[in-house]
């Protein structure tokens, strides 16, 4: 298997991941987790508080995503703060992934993250995500203020989505589905499948960024 570019340190993850032993994760060389909270406003994950202190005892990073549907953008970022309660050390992300969903729903999402937090959330997505953002140029769209995660599994170079020039995460395995060359990964201390991601800076740890990449 080829080495992953950049730091290959991150997962992301939710409550059908089988987790075992937070420790083994951290012992691995994995620095951070991104865990499902929310989705539309109608779910919490009912294992992420649990989690969330677990793996922060064993020393790793932690951040947080709502899954977006078509319902109303700033509902759906409240409904997503009133349960995650992201702190200032936590990465805040969106997921993309639900057709149907308006590009306006995304942008009161984001802009409602920003007013209540102050910074802008991690906008997750792939297909979805292109189809949605396309014909919205980054000069126009608040978009451009966010930092892109892109899921690309058939590629060594990720195609991006409108307005991004950038990837700062690549999710690039599923943990049975990799990018060329770079194989299918498992975690110690998670039974299964991985979603693994990538940092796309080098110079410094990823904590030094952490969590406004």
């Amino acid at each position: 298997m080829s080495a992953i570019p950049f730091q290959n340190n991150i997962i992301d993850v939710y409550h059908e991941t089988d987790i075992t032993d937070w420790n083994a994760i951290f012992g691995s060389g994995i620095r951070a987790v991104i865990h499902k909270a929310t989705e539309g406003l109608y779910f919490k994950d009912g294992t992420f508080i649990a989690r969330q202190g677990a793996a922060k005892a064993a020393g790793l990073m932690w951040g947080s995503y709502h899954f977006l549907t078509p319902q109303n953008g700033i509902e759906q970022a409240n409904y997503y703060l009133d349960f995650a309660k992201p702190d200032q050390d936590e990465l805040v992300a969106v997921d993309v992934e639900r057709e149907g969903t308006a590009f306006d729903v995304l942008c009161d999402f984001v802009n409602q993250i920003h007013s209540k937090l102050g910074r802008y959330p991690v906008v997750y997505g792939s297909n979805v995500l292109r189809s949605l953002t396309a014909g919205h140029p980054g000069d126009s769209s608040v978009l451009h203020n966010c930092p892109l995660w892109i899921a690309d599994y058939g590629s060594d170079s990720p195609q991006l989505p409108a307005p991004w020039s950038f990837w700062t995460l690549w999710q690039y395995t599923d943990g049975t589905n990799s990018a060329p060359g770079f194989g299918s990964d498992s975690v110690p201390g998670i039974n299964g499948a991985v979603l693994r991601d990538t940092f796309n800076i080098t110079d410094k740890p990823l904590a030094s960024y952490w969590p406004n990449i």
